[in-house]
């Protein structure tokens, strides 16, 4: 998957030195539970960040950077589940669409595409008071999200936003997908991605082997095939390569 990442990170380098310099790049990259989005978004900002570092000052990406929001930090928090008619069905499918803040998802989401352009100094170059943007952060062993858990700077041109729903075709999530430069869909085996699930469950202590089992073939199944009937038109298909972890 590192061969993959470098050549995808290459080709989001070669796209932001033909975008003008108040234009971010905005990438989805989504896929069912499992396929391994987390993984090969690291990758590809790692060496993003490290190809950027190397440009020429005549480019037009000298100075950017890359950064990776991960859409689960938009994940409702277990008081807000609770606060749900049913709360128990809530916790239980913790991860489907309607247990995330979808409105300030696409509310961040709009303020990306327009953040660089609406602060940029007609009679200059550069930018006055370009706002350094924050974005909650969810880790799998902590129950909820840390609000402003991540800065997303001025510099941060090429921007990757991974979860299950970066070009989900529902309302409110379609208007953060469809101003999307980049819908990438990694297609992976339906057995890998239930182990790797499984796996991923267990280690971090969220349930016992028997438990992330269940939860696996039942409600992450369902919810990638559920998620793969409501897309926007991906722009490019990457194919999962197996790992480990």
């Amino acid at each position: 998957m590192d061969q993959t990442a470098l050549e995808l990170a290459r080709y989001l380098i070669d796209r932001l030195e033909r975008t003008p310099s108040d234009t971010r790049i905005l990438v989805g990259l989504g896929g069912v539970p499992g396929s391994g989005k987390s993984t090969l978004a690291t990758l590809i900002v790692t060496h993003a960040n490290k190809l950027l570092h190397l440009t020429s000052e005549q480019s037009k990406a000298y100075g950017a950077t890359a950064v990776t929001v991960t859409i689960d930090g938009w994940l409702l928090t277990l008081a807000q589940l609770d606060s749900l008619p049913d709360p128990q069905h809530a916790r239980k499918n913790r991860g489907s669409h309607w247990t995330f803040d979808a409105l300030g998802y696409a509310s961040f989401v709009a303020t990306l595409r327009h953040s660089l352009s609406h602060s940029k100094d007609p009679s200059s170059n550069e930018f006055s008071q370009v706002p350094v943007l924050t974005a909650p952060v969810c880790y799998h062993t902590i129950p909820d999200p840390i609000k402003d858990g991540l800065t997303v700077q001025p510099t941060d041109r090429i921007v990757i936003l991974e979860g299950l729903y970066p070009f989900f075709t529902l309302e409110p999530w379609i208007q953060a997908g469809e101003v999307l430069d980049e819908r990438w869909l990694i297609d992976v085996d339906p057995d890998e991605a239930t182990r790797r699930i499984i796996q991923r469950n267990f280690e971090n202590g969220i349930t016992n082997l028997e438990e992330a089992t269940r939860r696996a073939e039942q409600l992450t199944r369902a919810t990638g095939r559920f998620l793969l009937d409501n897309l926007l038109q991906p722009t490019r298909r990457i194919q999962s390569i197996n790992f480990s972890s």
